[in-house]
């Protein structure tokens, strides 16, 4: 076969995957801040998207992402969007194909790209991510003439620098790998220029508007991951990781992929080949530890694998590439299935976001508190948001407040009584909102307004006549249907529930205990109550004592 026709397989590939993948809850925050940066010229150094706290000092890790996704968008819309998406997946595909290229053969390295390109579109959505993905492939290729001290090489790793610092977060694996290359061998054998051109490439980084600071940034996030919970956020909302998700075919994929990553690992370093080892050990932890982000596995896949030289020896290792070669037709196969809100066609879905909502529901202005999944699309409709993916432009209190209100441990009311928001924009297809819709209606003076098939806008409501047939209403046709993905059926939760009984559905609060009766919600009832009892407040105390009681 001829090999003119490798390199394009896993391009094909890569593209065809980021469009049906592309759909991101980040990527609206991308767009309003390229949009602002667009319209203001200026790079910004307080976070302009979040009212509970105006002015606060920020570093924009995204805006020369955000410029991309901006431009994309007004010059395409949705179409200007996927194109963006379907490029970077085919760029993923040829420079994964050409690291594997460096000591392969054709067919080889094509197999191997494959497995990398699948690996890699757990995290394929258009995502800031995208630039550190490609930063990584792009200094992997040129490792070698680095730690050699190839002055080509060394100006395209150096050059590539700044533009990726200014995109990403993750820029600091480049100097890492370089560094790690270049000192793992004996100390005789040390490569000082390349450690040099790593140090350099970290120097790189604050050729940005925020100089030095953009070069310490990583660290922050880092710290504030540990201090947070943002780590466990992240993972709540990471599909297929998602908390209570179920094992798919990915999870295999990434499982046999990691493992032959460190079995190369390993044999790499006991053959001598010292630097390949440590490069893949740091990608490998990267990937099971930081963010828990294993789509880098598909990347160190890529570079870990051993050589296979055109001839005999390509044949006899094909197999390694080409393992995966089911599983990937099983990502296509079960793309429609598997979270449909982010998979339901080729390129950019409308659906995943609440258009028909912002459209009957004008919210530019308005202070609303929300869950995280939805934040950046207020950041880009409304101008501002409580929450986003941004997490470092906020005080580190005010995201461990955030937490507190997800687990229980306070109520929808301390949050209102905090920062005197105008109601609540929650995701109702996102499981880790459920906590927060139990606590607004338990509070009694919330109602469900205005919704989507998206989201829901939750505010008081002064006519308790109203607002009991707002929650009846949008508990049958809204929420139900919804949470016949969280359990089996309705029935089938109370039928859990001693003494449960199908609803009637004239019986507003038949409904209220339908909607307490997933397991998840006992637990937050118990610590609601004790909350209210601990402050004096009796009376609310007993009505969380009155719903507990008829689950019982």
């Amino acid at each position: 076969m001829r090999t003119r026709f490798a390199p394009w397989i896993a391009a094909l590939l890569g593209a065809l995957l980021a469009g049906v993948r592309m759909t991101s809850f980040d990527l609206p925050l991308m767009i309003a801040s390229g949009d602002r940066l667009l319209t203001t010229g200026e790079i910004p150094h307080t976070n302009p998207f979040h009212w509970p706290n105006p002015g606060f000092a920020w570093l924009d890790d995204k805006w020369g992402f955000g410029l991309l996704c901006s431009g994309a968008n007004r010059v395409a819309g949705g179409a200007g969007l996927t194109l963006l998406n379907v490029v970077l997946g085919a760029a993923a595909g040829l420079l994964l194909y050409a690291v594997a290229r460096r000591r392969s053969g054709a067919w080889y390295a094509s197999g191997l790209a494959v497995v990398g390109v699948s690996v890699l579109s757990y995290r394929s959505m258009l995502r800031a991510e995208w630039i550190s993905y490609l930063g990584v492939a792009w200094t992997l290729l040129h490792l070698d003439g680095v730690v050699a001290g190839d002055r080509r090489r060394i100006a395209l790793v150096l050059a590539a620098m700044p533009i990726w610092a200014a995109c990403h977060v993750y820029w600091f694996l480049g100097p890492v790998v370089i560094v790690a290359a270049s000192i793992a061998a004996p100390i005789a054998a040390w490569s000082w220029k390349g450690a040099v051109t790593g140090l350099a490439a970290a120097a790189a980084a604050a050729l940005s508007p925020y100089g030095v600071a953009n070069v310490l940034h990583p660290f922050r996030i880092l710290t504030q991951q540990g201090s947070t919970g943002l780590s466990d956020a992240i993972v709540e909302l990471r599909v297929p990781f998602v908390s209570g998700g179920p094992f798919t075919f990915f999870h295999l994929l990434a499982a046999i992929a990691a493992a032959q990553v460190l079995v190369w690992t390993v044999t790499s370093w006991r053959g001598g080949r010292r630097g390949n080892a440590v490069v893949s050990f740091v990608l490998a932890a990267v990937a099971l530890r930081y963010d828990r982000n294993l789509a880098f596995i598909g990347v160190a896949y890529v570079f870990a694998a051993p050589t296979a030289p055109e001839g005999s020896e390509e044949r006899t290792a094909s197999w390694q590439g080409w393992i995966a070669v089911p599983l990937v037709v099983g990502h296509l196969a079960g793309a429609a299935w598997f979270a449909p809100e982010r998979r339901a066609g080729f390129g950019w879905d409308e659906r995943a976001f609440p258009f028909d909502l912002v459209a009957a529901e004008p919210v530019a202005g308005k202070r609303f508190a929300n869950d995280l999944s939805i934040g950046s699309f207020l950041d880009w409709k409304a101008g501002a948001s409580f929450v986003d993916g941004n997490t470092h432009g906020y005080p580190d209190d005010h995201f461990a407040l955030y937490r507190k209100a997800l687990e229980g441990s306070i109520t929808v009311h301390d949050v209102d009584r905090a920062f005197a928001n105008d109601g609540w924009f929650l995701r109702t297809s996102a499981p880790h909102t459920r906590v927060l819709v139990v606590g607004l209606l338990l509070e009694g003076d919330y109602a469900p307004v205005a919704h989507d098939a998206v989201a829901t806008l939750f505010r008081p409501v002064d006519d308790p006549e109203r607002a009991d047939a707002l929650w009846k209403a949008w508990l049958r046709d809204v929420y139900l249907p919804v949470g016949r993905t969280w359990f089996a059926s309705p029935d089938a939760a109370l039928a859990s529930v001693p003494g449960g009984a199908a609803p009637a559905k004239d019986d507003t609060l038949t409904w209220r205990r339908l909607v307490a009766a997933s397991p998840l919600h006992r637990p937050f009832l118990d610590g609601l109550r004790a909350a209210y009892d601990a402050r004096g407040e009796t009376v609310q105390a007993a009505r969380v004592w009155r719903l507990a009681r008829r689950l019982d």
